[in-house]
């Protein structure tokens, strides 16, 4: 998957994971200790769509958390400013 692919594939993973938790990106944690539990008791169900992509969605949220705490990113002071780089 090219870079451009993999970039708009996070960002609509994200807009997934926001739908299910009912919260606009801004209002996510970006930290994983934080993310964890909100997302535990989470089902594709909640996010209207299947289980495979339900999984899909959570490992590009994965990758663009890492892609951030990994250091690739300068270090952003927002969520909303860290949604907006992962989803571009």
């Amino acid at each position: 998957m090219s870079a451009r692919l993999r970039r708009i594939a996070m960002g609509s993973a994200l807009n997934t994971i926001a739908r299910a938790l009912g919260r606009p990106l801004d209002a996510i944690p970006t930290a994983p200790a934080r993310l964890r539990p909100l997302l535990a008791g989470v089902t594709p169900a909640m996010a209207n769509v299947s289980t495979g992509s339900w999984r899909n969605a959570l490992s590009l949220l994965s990758a663009a958390v890492d892609h951030v705490e990994g250091g690739i990113l300068p270090r952003l002071s927002t969520a909303e400013t860290f949604w907006s780089a992962a989803a571009e």
